[in-house]
């Protein structure tokens, strides 16, 4: 049985986000190594495209994390704050 779902190599994918355009199916998500020895801590935003949900191309990394004292090291699609540590929520949907 084949591999349905995408998933990149050597990493994870979480929060996928989905917009159409052109033809094509554009899949932002978050990519995460879980090996902060060797790639640090932090998920930045991949992007991959397919026509078909069969064949995918990876367009690499669109939306790079922050540094460690920055408030985007992870920047999730399910982000909580407080009135004292405000942060920002990337949507679910892209319309």
């Amino acid at each position: 049985m084949s591999n349905f779902f995408y998933k990149p190599v050597g990493a994870w994918a979480a929060d996928f986000i989905p917009f159409c355009g052109g033809g094509q199916f554009h899949l932002f998500y978050l990519h995460d190594w879980r090996d902060a020895a060797n790639h640090g801590e932090g998920t930045p935003w991949y992007l991959v495209s397919t026509e078909d949900f069969v064949r995918f191309t990876e367009h690499g990394e669109v939306l790079p994390r922050g540094a460690q004292d920055e408030q985007d090291l992870t920047a999730t699609s399910r982000r909580k704050g407080s009135p004292s540590r405000p942060s920002y929520t990337l949507p679910a949907t892209i319309c």
